[in-house]
């Protein structure tokens, strides 16, 4: 393959990669591929050899950090600068807008993708200040992935009667004149090796055993009804109690717990699912699909404790689901409970 088409020159700056955080090194046949989807150069390839990076397209724009749902991918993408005189108001452009290395940069205003303006709402923020041209001036992409995050989560803001995020747009050498009078209420740190190490410390506190988080929006009104940025939906009729999903679920948005009254239940957390897709890919009757970006809320799926008629081991199944066999998932999937016959002439 060449080198980055275009106006996307290879930055020599390359993304810091956790093979062993990558859905595809979780589960080989993982259907994810949000860093391929989201590379404006092309840069990432996914094939039958496995997930790879083309260093030579590679433009340095860091969208596919924050696309990762794995937190797998870390690069110096910079951070919005939030106000603390006006903590509605977040200071956002990219780097090749306003030249230097100051506060509010970022590698591209690709990396505010859906999950990441959610993050910045909930925190309070109503309005993103942008540097003209906005953001169109980003060498990396186009404006339409944050164009299309933008209109997609304000779409579902004003459908539930909640307001939307606002972007203003001023000029360059005023932008950065504001971003630069916000900084100063801040501790001076570089902002460059915070944004890098937050990231980084990120996959240390998984090691650790810190789950990943999704986003959350509590948006209030009747039933304290919440916006997700994934949503999780498991059809009980369909689900064997196999417990794959809970296995493999590294965000612990899917559990098995137990209830006030000792009764096992699957626990459904939206507000921490992260929507890399493995449940889906990893259960093998189809009862599972995540929702990108809807409204749920988190819920307790009863199960129904038995022993198998044929091995003998105890398992449980959704209360909801046909239960009538007996089997519990191993032995419904092997066919270990029919009886052959040979027919001898």
């Amino acid at each position: 393959m060449g080198e980055a088409p275009g106006d996307l020159q290879p930055s020599g700056v390359l993304p810091l990669i956790d093979a062993g955080a990558c859905a595809h090194a979780i589960l080989s046949d993982a259907s994810c591929s949000s860093c391929v989807d989201a590379c404006p150069s092309g840069a990432w390839v996914l094939d039958d050899q496995g997930l790879g990076l083309n260093e030579s397209r590679c433009a340095g724009c860091g969208i596919c950090a924050s696309a990762c749902p794995a937190e797998a991918i870390a690069f110096n993408t910079g951070e919005a600068l939030i106000s603390p005189a006006d903590p509605r108001t977040a200071f956002a452009g990219c780097r090749h807008t306003v030249p230097g290395d100051g506060p509010g940069q970022l590698s591209c205003m690709g990396v505010l993708g859906v999950d990441e303006l959610m993050r910045l709402y909930a925190r309070g923020v109503r309005t993103i200040a942008v540097p003209e041209p906005s953001p169109a001036g980003c060498h990396c992409t186009t404006p339409a992935r944050f164009d299309e995050a933008l209109g997609r989560l304000n779409d579902e803001l004003v459908s539930r009667d909640a307001p939307g995020l606002k972007v203003t747009a001023l000029a360059a050498d005023v932008w950065a004149e504001r971003a630069r009078a916000t900084d100063a209420g801040h501790d001076q740190v570089d902002r460059s090796r915070r944004a890098l190490f937050s990231t980084l410390l990120a996959g240390a506190a998984r090691d650790a055993g810190e789950a990943l988080r999704g986003v959350e929006i509590a948006l209030g009104g009747n039933g304290n009804e919440s916006l997700f940025a994934h949503v999780p939906h498991l059809d009980q009729l369909r689900c064997t109690g196999c417990d794959a999903c809970i296995s493999i679920c590294d965000s612990q948005s899917l559990t098995l717990i137990k209830d006030e009254a000792g009764n096992e239940c699957y626990r459904v957390d939206p507000g921490r699912c992260t929507g890399c897709g493995l449940c889906v890919d990893i259960c093998a009757v189809a009862a599972i699909e995540v929702e990108h970006l809807g409204a749920g809320a988190r819920c307790l799926i009863e199960l129904s404790s038995a022993q198998c008629r044929s091995c003998g081991a105890p398992y449980h199944r959704s209360a909801a689901g046909k239960g009538g066999d007996r089997l519990c998932p191993v032995c419904a999937g092997k066919g270990h409970h029919v009886t052959r016959f040979q027919v001898l002439e």
